[in-house]
């Protein structure tokens, strides 16, 4: 219970310098609720490990300035994933969620995509620098809490342990959802989300799914599908769905390339960082 707590501690902490950029442990107080003794013994131990680092005193009247800490983002990388129609796509973003190279590979009836997959990754892995997790996102119905692709027409999958097999294969930390859901949790932590608990989010890169954020967290559904569209077209009439879902705002994202793929790189860092201190 105490490493969960403290990994639930640190999760936070991390979480709000992703989503700020910086601040000081009074910021970070008052940001997370955590108490002053929490915070610093979390900010020390993660600045020993190199994660977090000290980027000066912020300007002050007089008196004490505090140190501002941010997110190490050379520490390590993470990396994306989006299966979208014939192609793959792949981004390696470093611990501020910030794109280092973005790329797309074809899918073709020669080989599966499994294994198109495995070899794009098996290269990542060795070519880049301390890989910390990795995201993949598609369109189809996902048993979230296995982490089973359940159902999904392209690529055509059925009850694939697609976690395990990542896992099993590169020994890094992996994480499998819609990639509407990543989409939208990048506008959450990075976008004009930020501070919004309830909302729903769509964007015409992924046109079969909105996400839905309710109280904080992805509404999910059965088969992870919640906010599924019957068609293609996304409603324009966006105070019917919002009272409907009784949610804050409804935001509909500008098409930006590569956002499918980034946003499950950070889907795989937020999950990364309640693990980050596990031994």
């Amino acid at each position: 219970m105490l490493d969960q707590l403290k990994s639930r501690n640190i999760a936070d902490i991390l979480i709000y310098l992703l989503s700020h950029g910086s601040a000081t442990k009074s910021d970070l107080v008052r940001g997370t609720t955590l108490g002053n003794s929490t915070v610093s013994d979390a900010i020390n131990e993660l600045t020993a490990l190199k994660l977090v680092r000290s980027i000066g005193k912020e300007d002050s009247i007089g008196g004490r300035r505090s140190t501002i800490y941010e997110i190490s983002k050379s520490y390590g990388c993470f990396i994306g994933i989006a299966f979208c129609d014939d192609k793959i796509e792949f981004v390696v973003t470093d611990c501020r969620n910030e794109i280092v190279k973005a790329w797309r590979v074809g899918l073709n009836s020669q080989l599966s995509a499994i294994s198109i997959l495995l070899h794009e990754l098996s290269r990542i892995v060795v070519g880049e620098k301390n890989v910390l997790g990795i995201g993949v996102g598609l369109h189809g119905e996902i048993d979230y809490g296995a982490q089973i692709v359940t159902y999904c027409a392209n690529p055509h999958w059925q009850h694939v342990h697609l976690k395990e097999i990542i896992e099993r294969e590169l020994l890094t930390f992996t994480i499998i959802d819609h990639y509407a859901n990543g989409a939208a949790l990048m506008e959450k932590y990075l976008g004009v989300a930020r501070n919004i608990d309830d909302f729903i989010y769509h964007t015409v890169l992924a046109p079969q799914k909105m996400a839905v954020f309710l109280d904080g967290n992805i509404c999910r559904g059965k088969n992870n599908m919640a906010g599924r569209l019957d068609n293609t077209e996304f409603t324009s009439d966006v105070a019917h769905l919002q009272h409907i879902w009784d949610v804050e705002k409804v935001f509909i994202a500008d098409a930006k390339e590569y956002d499918l793929a980034r946003g499950m790189a950070i889907s795989a860092e937020v999950k990364w960082f309640g693990r980050a201190l596990k031994r």
